[in-house]
């Protein structure tokens, strides 16, 4: 039976459903040259079953559902709205399943190297490790055959990532168990791990970064609309860098798709259908959806989108309400106007040349050639930005 050789390797998300699933582990996941893990089967001991292709999500797609509810929302707590990326929303849902004995399982951030990988948090003290964004593809490793054995076990897990990683939990587990609940988050893309950690080590040993002890790519000192990344260091992290996001980088590579997955650029799991349960995001604009005052007057803080799309989705939600100021939002505008929700990443056009030149003269060096935010970039940001300001007011 064939392998996920036949899969395209420009479709490959990397997801690691295929590793999961071979009964003989003749496969692992290794670095391509541009910085992401890709499946490699070793042929020799291999006994052609074809489970990894069957449990591929791009060869696979598993079924999803379509929005049943939208809302909007914050932790009544200020702190863990400020600890946040947006409004605290993913802290309530994981908060509800560890306080019922279960288990979640999210992109966690090592800062002494600044390796992002999934783990699972069981208390309230792990809880923080996997809090907050990371713009990083996450490597799973062999979470998916735990969440599988605690589910068989009768426990309950939370499992958050993004649309193609919630795809390969999905294509892995083959039935929709009750003590599962799937979330994902509203995806950019993703960028090179590699990229990532050569940069942090290039900053470190030029500007002093010794014994980093947190890494914030949300720091929302400057307002939920002017976050930036920012990086603790030193004895008891007392030292800080920070940068806002058009200042760093790689930060503004990320956000000009310079350096994501291939695949980010014609992702098949873009649109208004999903196979997770909730789906979490930034409520961007959310002062013209039709909301109360009392979800207005949070947006200096973070106001996060929570998109619905099952009958289990519905019911755990309203399970956490304790604590979270929940409203419900009937504007579609909400989701359609999150590009990233509806449409792939645009290619960058430089893109080839920014890994040509890295090949010869490293990444920091590609990056300040390509990703720095120079003016032209900026004037040419802010009339597009004028330009859509004055479609919306006459739309």
């Amino acid at each position: 039976m064939d392998t996920i050789d036949v899969v395209n390797r420009m479709d490959c998300t990397g997801c690691g459903s295929c590793i999961s699933a071979c009964p003989v582990k003749c496969i692992n996941m290794e670095y391509n040259p541009e910085g992401f893990l890709m499946p490699k089967i070793d042929h020799a001991n291999c006994i052609k079953c074809g489970r990894c292709l069957l449990s591929c999500p791009i060869m696979y797609k598993p079924q999803t559902k379509s929005i049943i509810e939208m809302y909007g929302g914050y932790h009544i707590n200020r702190k863990i709205v400020l600890g946040s990326s947006s409004g605290g929303a993913f802290y309530r849902l994981s908060k509800q399943m560890i306080d019922s004995g279960g288990a979640v399982c999210a992109a966690a951030i090592f800062p002494d190297s600044g390796h992002v990988c999934h783990r699972f948090a069981y208390t309230d003290e792990e809880l923080k490790m996997v809090m907050k964004s990371k713009y990083v593809q996450s490597d799973v490793g062999d979470c998916f055959i735990e969440i599988k054995n605690l589910l068989e076990h009768g426990k309950g897990v939370l499992f958050c990532g993004t649309p193609c990683q919630i795809a390969g939990i999905k294509a892995f587990l083959k039935r929709d168990y009750d003590l599962f609940i799937a979330v994902e988050f509203i995806c950019h893309g993703v960028p090179s791990p590699i990229i990532w950690e050569e940069y942090l080590g290039s900053i470190q040993q030029a500007e002093g970064l010794h014994d980093i002890k947190e890494i914030n790519f949300r720091d929302k000192k400057n307002g939920w609309h002017n976050f930036g990344l920012s990086i603790k260091y030193g004895e008891n992290g007392g030292n800080e860098r920070f940068r806002p996001v058009r200042q760093d980088i790689y930060y503004n590579g990320f956000l000009e798709n310079l350096f994501l997955r291939q695949c980010c650029y014609q992702c098949k799991f873009k649109g208004m259908e999903s196979a997770a349960d909730i789906s979490l995001a930034d409520f961007w604009n959310c002062e013209n959806r039709g909301i109360s005052e009392k979800l207005n007057g949070h947006q200096w803080e973070g106001v996060s989108l929570i998109i619905v799309f099952s009958d289990k989705g519905i019911n755990y939600l309203k399970s956490c309400r304790e604590g979270f100021y929940l409203e419900k939002i009937e504007d579609i505008k909400a989701v359609t106007s999150n590009i990233a929700q509806i449409q792939p990443a645009k290619y960058n056009k430089k893109r080839h040349l920014f890994y040509k030149y890295r090949k010869r003269h490293g990444t920091y060096k590609a990056l300040q050639k390509y990703a720095t935010y120079t003016f032209g970039k900026k004037l040419k940001n802010h009339i597009i930005w004028k330009y859509w300001k004055i479609r919306k007011r006459y739309s």
